[in-house]
Parts: C-alpha cells; sequence; structure tokens
C-alpha cells in the first residue's frame, strides 16, 4: 500500500470483521509502526526485512503464524513472500515482483460466493505461488522437449546451441528445485495449523483438501524436475557422442586427405626427376652425335615417355593396393 499509516488505520477500524493487509517493499520504520500495531516479534521482523532468508518456514509466534513461501523472481533467482497470520487478519509482505500474486489472488477472492476467512487468503495466496511455479516448469518441459529433439539434428548451427542450452535449462530447473525443497512440510504444518484453528472454532473446513492438492501439486513438479534433469542427462550425453563421431569422421577426412596428396607427391616426384635428368645439356643416351649434328629420331623422346609412363603406372598400382586413393 501506498501509505502504511493509513493502512493501519483503516484496518483498525475492520478488526471486527477480519481483514488482509498487504504491504509492498516495506521500509523499518513502516515495519517498526506494524510491529507495534500488531505486536509482532522482532525476529518476525527482521525476517521480513531481509527478505525471509533461503528457505521457507512456518513459526508459531505467540498469538500468530509467519509463513515464509518463496516464489521466483526471474529465471534464475527467488524472493521471499512473507504471510503473518492471527485471528482475524493477515499481513502479508513481499517486493513489487510479488505484487502479480496479489492481484491474482485479489480476483479469485472476489469470486467466490462464499465467506471469505483468513485461511482462504493464505489459501489463495499460497496455491497461486504454487501455480506459477506450474507454469515455469511446464515451460521448462517444453524446452527440454524441444533441445532433446534437436541433439541429433544434422544443422551445425542448431547443434552449436545445444549445448549452451542444455546448461541453461540445467540452471533453470536447479531454481525450481531450490524452490520446491521444504515446501510440501510447510504446506502439511499449515494443514495442521489450520486443523487446530477450526477445531477451536467448532467449523466444518475442507482446507485440508485444498492443502493436500497443493502438496500432490509440489509432488508433481518435483517429479517434473527428476524427468527433465534425467532428459537432459540423457540429450548431453547424446551430444557428446554425436560430437565424438563427427570428430572422428572429420579426423578420417584430414587422413584421407593427407594420403591423397602423399600420393599424388609420390606420383610426380619420381617423373620431374626423370624429366630433369633427360632435359639436361649434357650428353644422355640414344642421343647420336654425327659431326657436331645432332640426329632427328624420336628415340630418345619415346624413352623418356615410356620412362615416365612406367613410374607413374607403377605409382597409381601402389597407391591402389595401399587404398590411398
Amino acid at each position: 500500500m501506498s501509505s502504511v499509516g493509513a493502512a493501519i488505520d483503516e484496518a483498525q477500524k475492520k478488526t471486527a470483521e477480519g481483514f488482509w493487509l498487504d504491504v509492498t517493499d516495506p521500509s523499518s520504520e513502516d515495519m517498526e509502526r506494524l510491529a507495534r500495531t500488531f505486536r509482532m516479534h522482532p525476529l518476525t521482523v527482521e525476517d521480513i526485512l531481509a527478505d525471509a532468508g533461503d528457505t521457507d518456514k512456518l513459526e508459531a509466534v505467540d498469538d500468530y503464524a509467519m509463513l515464509v513461501y518463496r516464489t521466483k523472481a526471474d529465471e534464475e533467482g527467488d524472493m521471499g513472500f512473507s504471510i503473518v497470520l492471527k485471528r482475524g487478519f493477515v499481513l502479508s509482505f513481499h517486493s513489487a515482483g510479488a505484487l502479480a500474486h496479489v492481484h491474482s489472488a485479489l480476483d479469485r477472492l472476489g469470486s467466490q460466493q462464499t465467506q471469505r476467512r483468513t485461511a482462504d487468503v493464505v489459501y489463495v495466496l499460497v496455491d497461486d505461488i504454487t501455480d506459477s511455479l506450474g507454469l515455469a516448469m511446464g515451460a521448462i518441459e517444453r524446452e527440454v522437449a524441444e533441445v532433446d529433439a534437436l541433439v541429433m539434428a544434422k544443422e551445425k548451427k542448431e547443434k552449436g546451441e545445444t549445448l549452451q542450452r542444455i546448461g541453461l535449462l540445467r540452471r533453470r530447473i536447479l531454481s525450481i528445485w531450490r524452490l520446491l525443497l521444504g515446501k510440501p512440510d510447510i504446506v502439511r504444518a499449515l494443514s495442521r495449523l489450520f486443523a487446530l484453528a477450526v477445531e477451536e472454532e467448532e467449523e466444518e473446513e475442507d482446507m485440508h483438501h485444498y492443502l493436500e492438492d497443493i502438496c500432490d501439486h509440489l509432488a508433481a513438479l518435483t517429479s517434473a524436475c527428476g524427468q527433465c534433469e534425467l532428459v537432459l542427462s540423457r540429450a548431453h550425453a547424446n551430444y557428446m557422442a554425436r560430437l565424438s563421431l563427427d570428430l572422428s569422421g572429420a579426423s578420417v577426412d584430414v587422413g584421407l586427405f593427407s594420403n591423397r596428396w602423399l600420393a599424388l607427391v609420390g606420383i610426380l616426384f619420381p617423373l620431374q626427376v626423370c624429366i630433369s635428368y633427360f632435359g639436361q645439356n649434357v650428353k644422355v643416351p640414344w642421343k647420336i652425335y654425327v659431326d657436331e649434328g645432332i640426329n632427328t629420331n624420336l628415340h630418345a623422346w619415346f624413352g623418356v615417355f615410356g620412362v615416365a609412363a612406367g613410374i607413374f603406372v607403377l605409382a597409381v598400382a601402389l597407391a591402389r593396393i595401399k587404398q590411398l586413393i
């Protein structure tokens, strides 16, 4: 609320009816006044200002209970959502990033035809936070299925992005899994707390069934985290195996390319030596010198060509036998 003082004054007028006071980004001064008005323990105030720490918890303090139920802040972060539950009123504290849960809870409570109780407010907030985790997990499951299909893709661009996506998905799964830790125990403890309150008021209550449904949802999300991690582990192993095969294939191709060039050099080098030898400006076989003149027959040319052709055929035959070409 924009003015905590005005909200407290308005809430005190409705104490007999029961109320829900929601505070966004409370300051130290706001919490000091709220603590005096609603008689909250200093440790409760400290937990709220510290954004509730790193774990979910439910604590019974004097005549009220404090619930910390963490929610997602972004793809990999989380933030605390604190609820103080006392007979006749509910106080909720959170950062601006969690306002969507408050708006959703107001819409759901406004659509109820029955009389709204403090337990209904707490249940709707807890259920909406759990549903938000379910939506995040659903998006992860779809992306995991897509990555699993891309592992064996032939496109090099897609394969290059796969390993990075696997790493990012694992980080997101870890963030969801951390949020789920302890939540089933907290919900069961909350159910027992409501059962004690109902027993004292002698009211017929089915809140236990609603909270058990949340526990089932949390169990399903935990199972989904494990399944997605298993799929990503398999996809990672398949990706590395495919990468190893590709590297082996590239190594074989490089080896064949080198062998072919080696065979080509082995063929051309003897020819070059032979041609260079017969091209020297010295007396060579088959040339007949008569009175400073040179015999013009083609025996020498055919001799050189025959030797070169013989070397070429021999070299090609050896290369074929060695499977170099």
